[in-house]
């Protein structure tokens, strides 16, 4: 009886000092999660400025390049000297079909073997190296000509802090995304994400 009670006071110090631990380790998280959100809000609210940025420059040249054109009563002859509005029209014509190219769907994309590859194997490299994703695994990730799809299986219920953590390991690796949309698969309990080429 007597050792019980001696053995009392230092486990129940114990007790304490855990409770405390893990109290604290609660508290980081809670704050590591916060500034995460914040960070991924920020970049949403970015990306969402810019697209409407975007948008409106390419309705803008849309105009300019279909003033241009009318303008434009017979095709220049090929000569050496300098067109100004040949030059003009080609510019938004490129920036069009580069803004098209990004608007075609995931699934509708060919694969650009040379941006794909690269960062399919550095997405992989990431998951298996990177200090933020530990206990995190790649169920599997595919590139096509702008846009990457990655999958991995849920394993919190913040998949917006899940995701979070992926793209800031990517960040640091040096992966550079333009846009980011995400969702849960709830059927295969996972969570998939796409990221787009920076450009």
């Amino acid at each position: 009886m007597e050792r019980l009670k001696a053995l009392q006071v230092p486990f129940i110090f114990l007790l304490l000092t855990l409770l405390v631990l893990v109290f604290f380790k609660y508290q980081s998280a809670e704050k590591e999660n916060s500034v995460l959100k914040l960070r991924l809000s920020e970049s949403l609210k970015a990306i969402e400025s810019s697209e409407d940025s975007s948008a409106f420059t390419e309705s803008n040249n849309d105009k300019i390049y279909s003033n241009h054109a009318s303008n434009i009563s017979e095709p220049a002859s090929p000569t050496l000297a300098f067109n100004p509005v040949q030059q003009e029209t080609s510019e938004p014509e490129s920036k069009k079909t580069k803004y098209i190219h990004k608007a075609v769907p995931f699934d509708e994309q060919e694969i650009d073997y040379e941006w794909a590859i690269p960062v399919e194997t550095a997405v992989n490299d990431v998951f298996h190296t990177s200090e933020l994703l530990v206990g995190f695994a790649l169920e599997s990730v595919e590139c096509r000509s702008s846009i990457c799809r990655v999958r991995m299986p849920k394993q919190h219920e913040d998949t917006f802090h899940q995701s979070g953590l992926v793209l800031s390991a990517l960040e640091e690796v040096g992966i550079k995304h333009n846009t980011i949309s995400f969702s849960s698969d709830t059927k295969e309990d996972a969570v998939v994400f796409y990221f787009s080429k920076y450009e």
